[in-house]
């Protein structure tokens, strides 16, 4: 029994549904599955996602992410908060890191916000290289 709580833990994708669906139904903690939510949650938040992923069509079993893949509102967030004078703290993912940078060398965001984004002018080639890796293994969209 211990395995199913460590699968329904806060790394479950569907963990902040669950447990906020718990907290709305419930009074307090008790009986909680990897410290998120009660069974009976975490079951019909399971089902209510079934449910709209057989409704819109969408895979059930989504693809593996690639760690190089950024998430493009960490990049919006990021340079916001760079250009507001704040550095940008909690280590960014490897992904994101290469799109800033490939932001920066190609001169869609200004070279002063290094310092904030915390990537050295050093690292700006080499993170580039793999932002531009990762878009090569993109399929075409066509217009």
């Amino acid at each position: 029994m211990a395995a199913a709580h460590a699968y329904f833990g806060r790394q479950h994708p569907l963990a902040q549904a669950a447990r906020t669906r718990c907290r709305a139904a419930h009074d307090g903690p008790a009986g909680l599955l990897g410290g998120v939510a009660c069974g009976q949650c975490w079951e019909q938040t399971i089902r209510a996602d079934e449910r709209f992923a057989a409704e819109f069509e969408l895979p059930t079993d989504p693809p593996a992410r690639d760690p190089l893949c950024p998430d493009p509102i960490a990049v919006e967030r990021a340079i916001a908060q760079a250009r507001a004078g704040q550095p940008v703290r909690g280590g960014l993912p490897r992904g994101v890191r290469a799109e800033l940078a490939r932001m920066i060398r190609d001169r869609e965001a200004p070279w002063t916000l290094l310092p904030r984004l915390g990537i050295s002018g050093a690292d700006v080639a080499r993170l580039a290289a793999l932002a531009d890796q990762r878009a090569a293994r993109e399929p075409e969209v066509a217009a």
